[in-house]
């Protein structure tokens, strides 16, 4: 299911254009996200809130951000196709890998899930077995450059990183 909502877009200046964006909603049910880097079309944010924001982004001919299209909120699903909610749905990492996958890692439960790139629920990934704080645990995520079977994760509280394999 996928859910359009009114969303605004901050922008702050930043050292390379379109390179953060904070997506914000009336709707408690998005919650806030961010995205930073590079920009895919179209470019994903994620809600600790249990959802996905992607929208387009409409650049100035300087490559400034001036605007987004396309926005829709997606509820994250669970290895059942249920959606997440309350504590489970409590993202907070994002990778995109080059096969077009989506690693999405989770506090409270703490795991990370695999969404295929095809669709279809996901499928848990190997991560870090760690006695986190209830809501600082897999706070940041990465694919391993050039390697769609690597990533990394990323401690909230420790700062501690781990190398893992899907």
């Amino acid at each position: 299911m996928v859910v359009s909502t009114e969303t605004s877009v901050s922008t702050s200046p930043a050292p390379a254009p379109a390179t953060a964006v904070a997506p914000t909603s009336t709707r408690s049910r998005f919650g806030t996200g961010s995205c930073r880097g590079p920009a895919p079309q179209p470019r994903p944010a994620l809600s600790d809130a249990g959802v996905l924001f992607e929208a387009r982004l409409l650049l100035d001919q300087a490559g400034w951000l001036s605007g987004i299209t396309d926005a829709t909120i997606t509820p994250l699903v669970s290895e059942n196709d249920e959606p997440l909610t309350g504590p489970e749905g409590d993202a907070e990492g994002l990778a995109l890998l080059g096969n077009g996958d989506r690693l999405i890692s989770f506090e409270r439960h703490h795991r990370v899930l695999l969404y295929p790139h095809e669709g279809g629920p996901p499928r848990a990934v190997s991560a870090p077995r760690v006695n986190f704080p209830a809501n600082a645990g897999l706070e940041a995520l990465t694919g391993e450059p050039g390697d769609d079977d690597e990533y990394i994760v990323g401690a909230e509280e420790s700062g501690d990183t781990w190398k893992c394999h899907l």
